[in-house]
Order: C-alpha cells, then structure tokens, then sequence
C-alpha cells in the first residue's frame, strides 16, 4: 500500500507511542509482525526514511556500503556493525616527534568496509542551544542538484515542469501534533536507488525500535534470540519481556531496483515514449494552414530534401497563452522573446504579430514537455496575420531588427548604466517587465505597476534632495520626481520645460495609483482605461506609446545629470 508523506509519518509515529490500555499494551510489545511489515512497506513508498529518532522509543539511521562489503559481512557479522549517526569526521595523532596525524572518517570503526552515512546529526553545547542538526552527505544534493529551500525543510529539485519537488525532507516533530518529539529524515526512492547504482552500493538501514513504559521498565536482562527474514534481507535480534518491555534491533539491507541505463536516459532527459502534440500551423514551404506535429521526423529543415512541412512553420496562438507565465514571476522568466522555467525547459523566439497573435515556431514546441504542449495547443488558432516584422528580420533574414523598441530601449538604458541617481532596485524587475499581450486591464495594470518600480522607485531621492540643495533649490517638502525637476531648473531648464521632461514619470506614476493597484476598479481607474483604449486602440499600444515617451525622459534627465557625478 502505498501512503502520502503524511500518513507514512504518522505511521511510524504511531508504533512509537505506547498505547493507555493494559490490552494494547500487551499486544504492542509483543512486537509480532509490525516492524517487520513497517520496514518492508516503506521501501514501497516515494519517500523512504533514512532516519528516524523518536524519543527513546525508535531509531533509524542509513548507511551507504559496496555491495561486497556486504555479501562479504552479513550473513554472520551483521550484529557488530557499528552505526552512529553522532559518528562525524575527526582528528586523530600520537605523541611520535613530529606526530602522527590524521583524519578519521565516520563509520571507519563500524566494522563494514568503504561505508559511509547518508546523514549525521551533530550537536554542539555552543551553538542552536545544544540541540542537534542534521548534515546530509553532500555529493548526494551535488550530484542531483539538489538545494536546500528553508521554508520546505527540504532540498528540492525541479522536475521536467518547473515545478519544485521535495528530493530529501527533514521533519521535525512535536509532542503537541504527533504525541512524540523527534525528527524523521526521507529521501526520495528513486534519488536512493540512482545513488546507488552510480555507486555501486547497497544501503544499509540499522534499527532499534524499543518499546516499554519508563515507569514500569525493569530492564532487559539477558536472552533474545537472533532472526532473520532471509526473503527481505532483515538481520534482527528480539527480546520480549511479557507485560513490560521490548526491543527489537538489527539491519536491513536495501537494495537499488532498476539500471544504469534507466538513470542515464532519465538524466539526459530522453523519455521511453515521448509524446507529442499537433498544432494548426503555417507551412513555411508552401504557405498552407494546416494540422502539423511537432514530433521529430514529422518536419524537414531548409537543408533536406523532403515534401514534409518546415519544422520553422510558425503555429498561431490566443496572446492570454502568456497569461500563465505573467502570473507566475517565482517560476517564469518571461522575457521579450523568450520564456525559461526554473531551467527545466525554455521557449524560445516567441512573438507577437501586428494582429496580436502570439506565434512560435513548430521546432521550439517540440522542445516543451508534452503537458506544456497541450496547454499552448489550448490556445492555438489559425493565423490573422504573418509572422512579425521583428521576427522576419531577425529569424528568416538573419538580420538586426531595425525597427526602435522603447521597452528595450528603456531596459538597456536602466540596465547598463552606472547613475547616482537611480539604482536598480530589484534584479528580476527588468526580466518581469513585458508589454501587456491581452485586452486584459488586469494585466495592462501590472506592467505599468511594474515600470513604475522600474523607473520611479529606483530614484535615489537622498541624493537628488543632496544635488537639488546645492544648485540653491528649496526642496524640503518635495518627493523624489519633484526632485528631479527641480534638479533640471537648478542645472539651467526654464521651469516649462523641466515639466515637460517630467511629464511622463508623472503620468506613469499616477496610472499607477489609478489602475495598478487597490483603486483599480474606481470610477476613475474606468475612465483611464477607456480613454486608453479610445487613444491608441489597445492597451499594448498604449504601453508602448508610454515607454517612448519615458524612455525619451530619461534620455533627457540622464544627459542633463551628467554635469552633477
């Protein structure tokens, strides 16, 4: 059977805990099958425990051992391997002149050869209060590229979606929700069994689940019997000590499933059978729409001869495609032409049309996991239009679009020079910062939000209410736009002019306070769009109309500000 993270947790919680009834008890410590059958169905789950301390009652700890390390050892030596999970790097001399000194691994005492832990826990009377932390083996998050996200408590990866994956977890638990404190460490299986085929190794999980009531505990005595489940590679010695007490201790090895061969396709990306999807689509040679798809040897290049489509075929697309992507900053970089998730996959040469289209070519779809194909196939259409200008410039001539983009323009400007009076407030703004695809006034909103952070934010109001003073301008009240202007009089601007130059930072940041943000949907914000609209035909066009003109301000303010640095 197999459980969630949740369950699988409140499972092994659960056998930790003595049960309030005489019956229960009884039962509990006669031990019977359930650690058994416990150790075996967590090998069934997406998450195995490599660790689990749960008060004085259970405690997992997993090592990692060449295979013939083991077969060598554990039919008859099982019972004196060493595993402490408290067993770190040391330093180790003699009192010889010079000493002798050197390193001592952890587990080079355990009595199995090469072994090495997954995990150790360390504690320090100096530091987190002398509460222990747990140190994972490090070529494991390397080699996976895993990294530590705090507010998961786990390493995670990306999967083929973008979407994050909690690889290796570390859970720290509470008397208060789970009626025990400890914490339980698991790994993903499939990262366990990739290490271990790498590796060569086997792992090796010791155990020590002890059951009894401290009140009543009279101590084990001598006896037990050693056991074995020869079928599931458990090596266990028990002892039960009817009405009051205990314990069952031993190892359990675990071996990979699967190939090499299976972790280096996974590796490389390649799917047993990839799927693919089909697009209404241009056919570049021969002008037709039609259904192509975007699977490989469905499509020819300009360099073969072949009848089928070109794989540059551009497919036509709903512009709120890019609505997904706009939402999502965390997990989409969504740049001018290009849209990249968390590294695991990336669009690229995407473009708008003349029509508002969003179009890509068949070759790049390809290049999308299938559950993102389908979701832009959602949205395909027949073409309205061509490609676009920029596009054909750049994409079919080969060529530097001629044509002027003030967004682009704008982001360069800010992006590439060195002023002291504007900083760039946040890294990822200018890759976040895109004309508005939609008809959406939600979306129109946001990028003007978004420029608005760009441009009036980075003023670096401190130093312009410095420079405006020492040009003899009286600025005490004044905010950092009113700042500039009043920098530009003071530099020489007849006071028109400087209100002019001012004009479209002031109109940006009063859209701004009308349509980005809690006003939103005001009588007044109503108006803004309307007449945005009625003015330049589309919010796009207005967006761009808008960083023209901001984009010449600042050309203007950046020129004039030479004279101050």
């Amino acid at each position: 059977m197999t459980y969630s993270i949740k369950d699988h947790i409140t499972r092994l919680c659960n056998q930790a805990n003595a049960p309030e009834s005489a019956e229960d008890f009884a039962e509990w410590i006669s031990l019977d099958d359930d650690v058994l059958d416990l150790l075996q169905a967590d090998l069934a789950q997406d998450d195995v425990v490599a660790y689990a301390q749960l008060g004085s009652a259970t405690l997992m700890h997993s090592i990692t051992a060449p295979a013939t390390s083991v077969e060598s050892a554990r039919d008859d030596q099982w019972h004196s391997w060493h595993f402490d999970p408290y067993d770190s790097w040391s330093i180790s001399w003699d009192a010889s002149d010079p000493p002798n000194v050197e390193i001592i691994a952890p587990l080079s005492r355990g009595g199995l050869a090469g072994a090495e832990p997954l995990l150790l826990v360390r504690v320090s009377e100096r530091f987190n209060e002398g509460r222990g932390h747990i140190e994972i083996l490090q070529k494991i998050p390397h080699i996976f590229n895993l990294h530590w996200v705090p507010e998961r408590r786990s390493y995670c990866k990306v999967d083929k979606n973008g979407d994050l994956v909690d690889a290796i977890s570390i859970f720290e638990l509470s008397d208060t929700e789970h009626g025990i404190d400890g914490e339980i460490v698991t790994f993903k299986r499939e990262i366990l069994y990739d290490y271990m085929n790498i590796t060569k190794t086997v792992i090796v999980r010791a155990f020590d689940f002890s059951r009894f009531r401290w009140e009543d505990f009279k101590g084990y005595g001598s006896g037990g019997q050693s056991c074995e489940d020869v079928f599931q590679e458990i090596y266990y010695r028990s002892c039960v000590r009817p009405d009051y007490a205990s314990y069952m201790r031993g190892a359990q090895i675990i071996r990979p499933s699967g190939t090499i061969h299976n972790f280096i396709r996974r590796f490389e990306g390649r799917e047993e059978n990839p799927e693919y999807a089909t697009f209404i689509a241009q056919d570049s040679r021969s002008g037709r729409v039609m259904e192509i798809s975007c699977e490989p040897g469905a499509t020819a290049n300009y360099f073969m001869h072949s009848d089928l489509p070109f794989e540059l075929s551009p497919a036509f697309f709903r512009p709120d495609v890019l609505s997904k992507y706009r939402a999502d900053p965390d997990k989409y970089v969504l740049q001018d032409r290009h849209i990249n998730c968390r590294g695991a996959w990336d669009l690229r040469s995407y473009d708008i049309n003349e029509e508002g289209q969003v179009h890509v070519y068949i070759l790049y779809l390809r290049d999308l996991p299938y559950a993102e194909q389908l979701y832009w196939k959602s949205f395909n259409e027949a073409p309205r239009g061509g490609i676009s200008s920029r596009a054909y410039q750049t994409d079919i001539e080969g060529r530097t679009p001629t044509a002027y983009d003030p967004l682009n323009s704008l982001i360069h400007r800010m992006r590439t020079r060195d002023y002291a009076w504007w900083s760039l407030r946040s890294e990822q703004l200018p890759d976040q910062l895109n004309y508005p695809a939609t008809s959406s006034s939600s979306e129109w909103g946001v990028e003007i939000t978004r420029l608005d952070q760009l441009i009036v934010e980075g003023l670096e109001e401190k130093y312009l209410r410095k420079k405006a003073t020492q040009l003899g301008r009286k600025v005490d009240k004044y905010r950092s736009l009113k700042l500039v202007e009043e920098c530009l009089i003071g530099m020489g601007f007849d006071e028109e002019r400087a209100r002019n130059v001012m004009g479209p930072l002031h109109d940006l940041h009063n859209l701004r306070s009308s349509v980005g943000g809690a006003h939103a949907s005001g009588k007044t914000a109503k108006s803004i769009r309307t007449n945005a609209i009625a003015d330049h035909g589309s919010y796009r066009q207005h967006f761009h109309w808008l960083c023209t003109a901001c984009d010449e301000a600042i050309r203007v303010i950046a020129d004039a500000m030479k004279d101050l640095e």
